[in-house]
């Protein structure tokens, strides 16, 4: 796994399939654990995992 400066702020991580996965699934137990208090959060997590490329793709 490497990582990199992408830019301001930004950083590439290159990650197998199995890692995108774990990372995936932390994602989706991270917002089953949040309620509406964590609002902000949420709307982070949401649009991240919207980022991620589909696992196993």
């Amino acid at each position: 796994m490497a990582d990199e400066t992408g830019g301001a702020g930004e950083y590439i991580v290159e990650l197998s399939g199995s890692e995108l996965e774990t990372v995936v699934e932390a994602l989706r137990l991270l917002l089953a654990t949040l309620g509406r208090e964590d609002a902000d959060q949420i709307a982070e997590i949401e649009a991240l995992l919207a980022r991620l490329p589909a696992a196993g793709a």
